[in-house]
């Protein structure tokens, strides 16, 4: 399954992780209060763009490194119709005056700080989010990664390859029909449950009398793998 609670709580965590980081950063290096050599003091929407231009960058790398494949319709919109309008609508609104960074953008763009801080604040998270997919891609390497890797590399599959392929693949199917199982179990209860006239069926008399539980006829190849490994 591509989507499942623990990929929820994995994306939770680092956002919450990114969102600390956004934030701290550029709080700890425009604390002085000084914004250029100038003379020029900060306030809080010089803060603000700060962290939301990292939030921007950290975001798009993010989706960047989950992403398999590039296409220029993808590159469109991530540099275009991403970075390229939150630009166009920061220094449109600072001039236009529907934003509260009115005639502040420039003075933003000048200081060092403001680069300083949004870098710092993409590196970090970047290395994080780079190391953890480079350890899943290297090290805790699934089938589908695994083909990915040879073909990148332009490597044949002889046997060595193909068999470090079947057993890194025989686990993924182990555990997708033991799923598989286990859906059809209690699919089946519930057409049980529907087709009883009174609405029950006696599963818990089932479950109580210590019967041997005879082996049915499998009904799909699923089965039928599952019942061979099983032997």
């Amino acid at each position: 399954m591509i989507f499942n609670a623990w990929t929820f709580l994995e994306w939770l965590f680092f956002g919450c992780l990114h969102s600390v980081v956004v934030f701290i950063v550029p709080l700890f290096i425009f604390k002085n209060g000084v914004l250029s050599s100038s003379g020029q003091n900060e306030d809080m929407w010089t803060f603000s763009v700060a962290s939301f231009t990292a939030v921007i960058f950290v975001v798009t790398l993010r989706l960047m490194t989950a992403s398999r494949y590039f296409t220029w319709i993808n590159l469109f919109c991530i540099f275009v119709a991403s970075l390229g309008i939150y630009f166009i609508y920061v220094w449109v609104s600072n001039y236009l005056g529907f934003s509260g960074t009115y005639h502040a953008i420039p003075s933003i763009f000048s200081s060092p700080n403001y680069y300083l801080s949004v870098f710092v604040c993409v590196m970090f998270c970047y290395m994080i989010d780079l190391f953890v997919a480079c350890w899943r891609f290297e090290i805790s390497t699934n089938a589908t990664d695994y083909l990915r890797k040879l073909v990148s590399n332009n490597k044949n599959i002889d046997e060595v390859k193909l068999q470090q392929f079947e057993q890194i693949y025989s686990q993924v199917r182990k555990r997708n029909i033991q799923l598989d199982m286990e859906r059809e179990e209690k699919l089946e209860e519930k057409r049980n449950l529907k087709t009883n006239k009174y609405g029950t069926v006696d599963v818990t008399q089932k479950q109580k009398a210590p019967e041997v539980k005879q082996k049915r006829m499998p009904r799909n190849e699923i089965e039928l793998e599952f019942y061979q490994q099983e032997e």
